[in-house]
């Protein structure tokens, strides 16, 4: 966490805080590795060698995912048939990330579709729209206490069957022919 606070002149006591970021994270994890070691080892450097973040998964939590690159060096050491060392994974977003996709179905209530979408995490997550019409509507809204989307005009409503244009324009001449009424083509 990276509280940034404005500690302007004239303010005895503290200071105005501004924002809160969350910066990278980084994860040290501790390995073991019994027998076999050079091969073992071999096989260690070659997960590792990576260019970008790869998904991270810890068997405690089988749910989520850090987007991680390793960082540093291993500080391996090797004693008989036993080799210990320390990954430094660093997480450049500094967050999880869920292994599946949540969905939330929609039902109709009083006339209106409705589907509540509950983020279990810590952390703002993107929503997805994915809405199948069965049937012609022309128009659907979605509103949320960050704004609306509309999509289709609400007059289509209307139980009248749309005739969908299949073709608007034959070719680009029809627009170069235009009349110029509006100033530019």
């Amino acid at each position: 966490w990276q509280p940034e606070i404005n500690n302007m002149d004239g303010i005895k006591n503290g200071g105005d805080f501004q924002y809160q970021k969350f910066g990278t994270k980084t994860i040290p994890m501790p390995f073991l590795m019994q027998n076999s070691l050079k091969e073992k080892y071999d096989s260690l450097q070659k997960i590792l060698n990576v260019s970008e973040p790869k998904r991270l998964i810890f068997g405690n939590q089988p749910d989520r995912y850090y987007l991680a690159v390793p960082s540093g060096n291993l500080n391996y050491e090797q004693l008989c048939a036993k080799g210990e060392g320390t990954i430094t994974w660093i997480i450049p977003d500094g967050r999880a990330h869920a292994c599946e996709e949540k969905i939330f179905p929609a039902a109709v209530e009083n006339g209106i579709l409705k589907a509540r979408i509950i983020n279990g995490g810590t952390g703002e997550t993107p929503i997805n729209y994915k809405i199948t019409m069965n049937d012609e509507n022309g128009y659907i809204g979605i509103v949320s206490q960050y704004g609306v989307i509309q999509m289709g005009q609400i007059q289509e409503a209307d139980g009248i069957n749309y005739q969908q244009n299949e073709t608007l324009i034959s070719g680009i001449q029809e627009i170069l022919n235009a009349p110029d009424d509006h100033g530019t083509n």
